[in-house]
């Protein structure tokens, strides 16, 4: 049982009005009502505008200031719960933050799918809360749903028509939060739904020019989305069940292919000769495009474009991607994971890279190599295998290959095995690294040398031979060094030898 005040505000049966406990108005959130719609209301049902309200209840804090339906820190709504007796989890189910793990991993500002509103920005250049204005009259004490915050959710499935989401009459935004108490006669009652700029109610456009059809498709793909949503997983074909917040984090990929702006106006002309699917956006500005940023005709011909592509899935949609050349490249663009279902098919079918191979083909074709008799060699291995395969093999244990018999030892382990290159010293001398040891050590007698711009390659002997000659005809070390493109280091360690 409950109970109304003068307000018309619902107060439930055993609260105590004048207790001092609780503020004088304290009616609970409404079915899938808004936080910062809740609050607004509470703000005019004691005479004070939702700033004014914010200021009192939260002193020093300019928490108004920002989209405070994005709140999820129990401290700052413990006040709001403590003064309207309301239980914190009724609270919290209030904000888009309870759509945390289900519509996203994490909620933070700037949220995807969360359509955007600048409080502080004036006049407002995001239209980030809808309405429906048939709502609004059908209800007793109008209110703004949580879901009319979502940028999937362009239609009211109850009455069958496109939503709002500015005033009719000035083209401002729904700002709720700037509208200023009035006074009100004994029988009166405060609206929530007018307009903060030219005072005009919303539930005036609920007439037959505003009424904009929708068809059955467009209706039954939002009511699965929002069935997704409250459910937490959803059935894929040809992949099982998939969890809410990794299906949208796929859909969100696939809008972002769509409105990425390379590609955008090519993908706009395809899905009208093709679909007969109109998307009202401009991509001739050159400027990013944002899902949440767009109007609700925007967003309603984006989402006619993505149920397409998602029926008969994933047939459709590679389809349409092989006729417009999207190959992974372009499907795959953001830094945020993508979600192994997405993922799969276009990495097996829309990819233009050869695929990895895999260990267990490697030892296959080492198997074959190996019933030929012979050592394996690089020549050998290389008509099978890619340099990258071969360096991965090598890394496994499966072949030990060398490129060239490197002479000597280490001279530290005495090791004559795993023997590598390891680049040059400062003075132009090759330097190996031993796999036993990990130790460095270098070679000057090894016919690898490093001048300024290009290694030399040369037969050792020859050149050492030539330049102990040169050097007992009277020329110096760095004379010598010069004439054969060698270090000097190199010619005295030959001729001191």
């Amino acid at each position: 049982m409950a109970d109304r005040g003068e307000s018309g505000a619902m107060i439930e049966v055993g609260e105590s009005v004048l207790s001092g406990k609780l503020w004088p108005v304290h009616f609970k959130p409404q079915e899938d009502g808004l936080l910062s719609s809740w609050l607004a209301r509470l703000a005019l049902a004691h005479g004070l505008r939702a700033m004014s309200f914010g200021s009192r209840v939260w002193p020093g804090r300019s928490v108004l200031g920002r989209d405070i339906d994005l709140w999820k820190n129990p401290a700052t709504l413990e006040a709001l719960a403590e003064k309207t007796n309301t239980p914190p989890a009724r609270l919290f189910a209030t904000t888009l933050a309870s759509y945390e793990g289900w519509l996203t991993e994490e909620l933070g500002y700037h949220a995807p799918w969360v359509l955007a509103r600048h409080l502080r920005v004036r006049p407002q250049k995001r239209f980030g809360l809808q309405y429906c204005p048939w709502c609004l009259v059908s209800d007793e004490e109008p209110y703004f749903r949580r879901r009319w915050r979502l940028a999937f959710v362009v239609l009211c499935p109850a009455h069958r028509t496109l939503l709002l989401d500015r005033c009719q009459k000035c083209g401002a935004a729904v700002s709720y939060e700037r509208q200023s108490p009035k006074p009100l006669t004994y029988n009166e009652r405060w609206i929530l739904a007018e307009c903060h700029e030219c005072s005009t109610d919303l539930r005036k456009w609920a007439a037959d020019r505003y009424f904009n059809a929708v068809d059955a498709a467009e209706l039954e793909f939002q009511s699965s989305l929002e069935v997704t949503l409250r459910r937490g997983w959803v059935q894929l074909p040809h992949n099982g069940p998939v969890y809410s917040h990794l299906f949208f984090s796929g859909l969100y990929h696939i809008i972002g292919a769509l409105i990425e702006g390379q590609i955008a106006s090519r993908l706009k002309m395809a899905f009208r000769q093709n679909y007969g699917i109109d998307l009202s956006i401009d991509f001739s500005t050159g400027q990013k495009i944002f899902l949440e940023r767009l109007d609700v005709a925007q967003r309603r011909g984006l989402f006619q474009a993505v149920n397409r592509l998602l029926q008969e899935w994933p047939d459709t949609f590679v389809e349409f991607c092989r006729a417009n050349n999207l190959a992974s490249h372009l499907l795959i663009r953001s830094k945020k994971p993508v979600p192994f279902w997405y993922w799969r098919v276009v990495r097996e079918h829309l990819t233009k890279t050869p695929g990895q191979v895999s260990m267990e083909e490697v030892v296959s074709i080492l198997s074959y190599l190996r019933k030929g008799g012979g050592e394996l060699s690089i020549q050998k291995v290389s008509r099978f295998l890619s340099d990258h395969t071969i360096q991965r093999a090598r890394r496994a244990g499966l072949i030990k290959i060398k490129k060239g018999q490197y002479p000597g030892d280490c001279p530290y382990c005495r090791a004559t095995e795993r023997q590598f290159k390891g680049g040059f010293s400062h003075k132009g001398i090759q330097v190996f690294r031993c796999g036993e040891c990990r130790r460095r050590y270098p070679r000057p007698d090894y016919p690898s040398v490093k001048t300024g711009t290009r290694t030399c390659k040369r037969y050792p002997e020859t050149v050492r031979r030539k330049a102990i000659e040169l050097y007992q005809a009277g020329n110096t070390f760095a004379q010598v060094g010069q004439l054969l493109s060698i270090s000097r280091a190199t010619v005295f360690h030959w001729c001191r030898a």
